[in-house]
């Protein structure tokens, strides 16, 4: 992609790139040269543009820069793939909407982390993460798809609602996880699916609503967690689902199947 092709918003994310600095594209007016944008709508950034910074397209860094993609308030169009892509700098996205499902397959990245975003799920399965893996106050109305993941700081999903109704809403098949599990106030509409995974912090699902009526809310078949399991009994599924494990149980090996 040119910087010719890029639009007011893009570009802006281009320039702060280097230095890390936060774009909030939400605030930013659209110069006289351009239309302003409908109310209620988002600025739009294209994925394309993201990918393109991210996958190294801009200009080497000048000694004393520290790049980063910060980006807040986008509307991002198109797919942002990076299947079996090398990442090598943080990405942090905030109150960021995206039309498709971002695509992560197989990728290595620094450190990934969303708050406050809308998206259709999000597919990270065989991912490599070296840092953290926040997806915290978000909303997916998809699944999120984290088989064979290997994250080697905090899994983050605290406050997010995930809905996959009569699917596996979370699938994180033999997931590895260096750090904690953070799922307080967790809202699962479908199977929350762990089965294999490992823990080495705590998995903490205190005030988490699962459910998935006709099917397993929680399958966490010969998952390993190193320290506390928490899931108090008034953070249990709401009628109509059920949990293979019973709520005041806190293994330090593994937690059984239903």
């Amino acid at each position: 992609m040119r910087l010719n092709e890029l639009n007011v918003h893009e570009r802006r994310l281009w320039d702060a790139f280097p230095q890390g600095r936060r774009v909030d594209v939400s605030t930013e007016p659209a110069p006289p040269a351009q239309p302003a944008q409908p109310a209620g709508l988002a600025p739009v950034v294209r994925a394309d543009a993201i990918a393109a910074l991210l996958l190294g397209a801009h200009a080497e860094p000048a000694p004393g820069d520290r790049p980063a993609l910060r980006l807040t308030g986008a509307h991002i169009t198109g797919r942002l793939d990076l299947g079996f892509t090398e990442v090598a700098v943080p990405v942090l996205l905030t109150d960021c909407r995206f039309d498709e499902a971002p695509l992560l397959q197989g990728a290595r990245t620094r450190q990934l982390v969303m708050t406050d975003c809308t998206l259709p799920g999000l597919v990270a399965d065989t991912a490599q993460i070296d840092g953290r893996l926040v997806v915290s106050r978000c909303r997916l109305t998809g699944p999120l798809v984290l088989n064979r993941t290997q994250i080697h700081g905090d899994l983050d999903l605290r406050d997010t609602v995930i809905g996959f109704p009569g699917g596996e809403a979370v699938s994180a098949i033999h997931a590895r996880v260096a750090g904690d599990a953070l799922c307080t106030n967790l809202a699962v509409e479908g199977t929350f699916r762990l089965s294999g995974a490992s823990i080495e912090g705590e998995f903490d699902l205190e005030g988490a609503a699962l459910r998935a009526p006709g099917a397993n809310a929680l399958d966490a078949y010969h998952v390993r967690i190193a320290e506390d399991f928490t899931f108090h009994p008034g953070s249990a599924p709401r009628a109509g689902s059920s949990s293979p494990v019973p709520p005041s149980r806190r293994p330090s090996a593994s937690a059984g199947p239903g």
